[in-house]
């Protein structure tokens, strides 16, 4: 019986000293947390002006630039030009004002809606490709009034959609 209680007391001991040195060298840690997306892609129009005209243009009354309108992402203007050889040009000014650099992927134009007088031409220069987070760049869209032009068209008006499509880089 002596020795009964002796094992009894040596494991219920021996248990004791287990648990606490377990308890002591042993230690679990939690971890837990959200992740947020809080990057913005976000190039938008700034600015839209006349930049230049032929020199007829700047003295004849009857060309007009007409007063340019933009939102964020579009352009409206209507310009009137005399007689051929005429033309004037618009500064688009763009930034990105997000956080996201910006890739400049295409310029293309709608043909459905390239419609009208083929004695319009319209003509855009490239802007920069890579726009990095507050950069800016321009480009220019030339209306120009056909120099080979002999009659005067029967249509006198051309309306066209032209899209300059920059993506994540």
């Amino acid at each position: 019986m002596k020795h009964k209680k002796l094992l009894l007391f040596i494991f219920l001991f021996t248990f004791f000293f287990l648990s606490v040195g377990y308890c002591s060298f042993a230690t679990e840690f939690q971890l837990t947390g959200t992740a947020e997306i809080v990057g913005t892609f976000d190039v938008r129009i700034i600015d839209v002006s006349v930049e230049d005209m032929d020199e007829d243009c700047k003295v004849n009354t009857l060309c007009d630039t007409g007063e340019p309108e933009f939102t964020a992402t579009s352009i409206n203007f209507d310009a009137k030009l005399a007689k051929p050889g005429n033309w004037i040009t618009y500064k688009v000014l763009i930034k990105n004002v997000g956080s996201i650099e910006a890739k400049l992927e295409k310029i293309y134009f709608d043909i459905e809606t390239n419609t009208g007088s083929s004695a319009l031409f319209y003509t855009v220069t490239s802007p920069k490709t890579i726009l990095k987070m507050n950069e800016s760049t321009s480009f220019i869209v030339k209306v120009e009034y056909d120099e080979t032009v002999e009659e005067l068209p029967l249509i006198k008006t051309k309306t066209i959609t032209g899209y300059v499509k920059y993506v994540q880089n």
